[in-house]
């Protein structure tokens, strides 16, 4: 964040506070937007891509109320555990630290010395539901918080009414596949015994197809896989497919799991179906 930005830390008591129609707020003085757009679930986590370090923010060292801050020169194996809080509508359309502006309903977040930009990963350890969020700010500037996310990350976590959260940031490389090589998947008899499965989209594009299944891969511990089928009208299908489930009930756990990330048109086929 600017230097200016940076000042308004001063004030931040991270503590939960009781409001009428928004619940907690992060930080005294900040709070929750006063009109929350709809389907905030279905905002997409931010995608991993390679980039250049920006060219604000980024200093080897720099010094907030008396306390020194070193910039890592790279996040490659970062993983800490900590507490996370967020930022609402207090620094909503001002600048970052990168120079960029920001959006409390986008995927990103303040860190103290990641460098910028830098995507990780943000597991509630309280409720297990993950993200992916793009680092472009620093902060937060207060006691022992590790991470401040966007209202729409905190929300996606799970995180709101209590304005803080126990999380593991996990630092990802763009350069690296998140998840193993993607195969295509065929039901084997046994599996043809066990008859529920979870379609969680289909695709005319491969590609497509193995970037929700990396991101059912990377959130959850879900069996998944893609079945590929021949449709002559449309040519190929790619279907991400998770399961086999032994019951109906099972399926349906499974697709209030794939809520949280999104997905909100899945569907309980049978293997006849499949």
């Amino acid at each position: 964040m600017s230097y200016d930005h940076k000042l308004h830390y001063v004030a931040i008591a991270l503590i939960a506070l009781s409001l009428t129609a928004c619940g907690s707020f992060p930080s005294r003085g900040d709070r929750a937007p006063q009109f929350v757009p709809e389907n905030l679930h279905l905002v997409p986590d931010a995608v991993p891509k390679p980039e250049p370090q920006s060219r604000r923010g980024n200093a080897s060292e720099y010094t907030v109320f008396g306390v020194k801050y070193q910039t890592l020169n790279s996040s490659k194996n970062y993983r800490v555990e900590g507490i996370a809080s967020w930022y609402g509508s207090k620094f909503h359309g001002r600048q970052t630290s990168n120079g960029e502006v920001y959006d409390m309903f986008a995927m990103t977040a303040a860190h103290k010395t990641l460098p910028l930009p830098t995507y990780v990963k943000v597991r509630n350890l309280e409720n297990n539901r993950s993200v992916i969020v793009r680092v472009n700010d620093q902060g937060p500037f207060h006691g022992n918080r590790i991470i401040d996310l966007s209202y729409t990350a905190a929300y996606k976590l799970g995180m709101l009414g209590k304005g803080v959260a126990r999380v593991e940031l996990t630092a990802l490389d763009p350069r690296e596949p998140a998840t193993p090589e993607i195969l295509l998947v065929k039901q084997t008899p046994a599996e043809q015994q066990r008859d529920y499965f979870v379609r969680a989209g289909s695709f005319k594009n491969l590609r497509a197809a193995e970037a929700l299944r990396a991101k059912i891969a990377l959130n959850t511990a879900l069996p998944s896989g893609i079945k590929s089928a021949n449709k002559s009208s449309y040519g190929m299908i790619y279907r991400v497919q998770l399961g086999p489930f032994v019951s109906a009930e099972d399926a349906r756990d499974v697709i209030e799991k794939l809520e949280p990330l999104g997905i909100s048109d899945a569907k309980i086929i049978t293997y006849k179906q499949s």
